[in-house]
């Protein structure tokens, strides 16, 4: 009676420790894909703004003009504004504006 306890105990187990078919194992590289190229993209995300906001910074140093740089990413805005102004960040129709008026 035991060995027949014992025999079915380890088929269960064996059936947790089976192997991957080949879908699954695609399935679950894909799934390791997307998510380290959502890493890559979010990295180089956060360095080519780091760098446009340092150039933006620059020029506005060397060349004394006043620079603004509205980054809008996943409905998230951000900002820069390389001189201080008291209504900073303006509203979309007082850039629109600006922009006609040049």
């Amino acid at each position: 009676m035991m060995v027949g306890t014992a025999h079915r105990a380890m088929s269960s187990t064996q059936k947790l420790d089976r192997p991957e078919t080949k879908s699954e194992s695609r399935r679950a590289a894909a799934r390791r894909l997307r998510a380290e190229q959502r890493r890559s993209v979010r990295e180089m995300y956060r360095k080519r703004k780091t760098t446009l906001i340092k150039k933006a910074h620059e020029l506005g140093k060397l060349c004394e003009v006043d620079i603004a740089v509205i980054i809008c990413r996943n409905g998230r805005y951000f900002t820069y504004r390389s001189m201080d102004r008291q209504s900073w960040p303006p509203s979309m129709d007082q850039i629109v504006s600006e922009m006609l008026a040049l």
